[in-house]
């Protein structure tokens, strides 16, 4: 897994024609009302899947909270949410991220801060683009 990002940045900086591919076969698994704020904060996706929309209907993959899970939820993300154990853990791995020479590499995409943690040391959607264009070049001039 390397794109974590928070409910306070759920729009996706990449905007192309690999990203749009990557994100609209997304299925949530849970946490359907999140999924569905992905969604409205990406509305760029539209650009290159004009036909793609919102799935409302819930996912029959979706794990649903139970009346044993809520409550178990609830009890992690509390003893989770101490701020100490976030703070402590990020001033150790942001300075280790930045110090990594993947980071500093041309063309890398690696953002690490409060709202994100986005590791693409290559991004593949440039490759990708440029074999898409090829190929309809060919279709074109057959």
């Amino acid at each position: 897994m390397n794109y974590f990002i928070t409910t306070k940045s759920l729009e996706i900086g990449l905007k192309d024609i690999f990203s749009a591919s990557e994100y609209s076969f997304m299925i949530p698994i849970f946490g359907f009302k999140t999924y569905q704020k992905f969604v409205k904060s990406n509305q760029w996706l539209k650009k290159y899947k004009p036909n793609w929309i919102l799935g409302e209907a819930v996912n029959l993959k979706l794990i649903s909270d139970s009346w044993f899970s809520k409550p178990m939820r609830k009890i992690k993300e509390r003893i989770w949410a101490f701020d100490f154990i976030e703070k402590w853990l990020e001033s150790w791995q942001i300075p280790r991220i930045m110090n990594d020479p993947r980071t500093q590499k041309k063309g890398s995409m690696i953002i690490a801060n409060n709202e994100a943690l986005i590791f693409l040391p290559e991004p593949q959607s440039p490759k990708i683009y440029d074999l898409f264009r090829n190929k309809l070049d060919k279709i074109a001039r057959a």
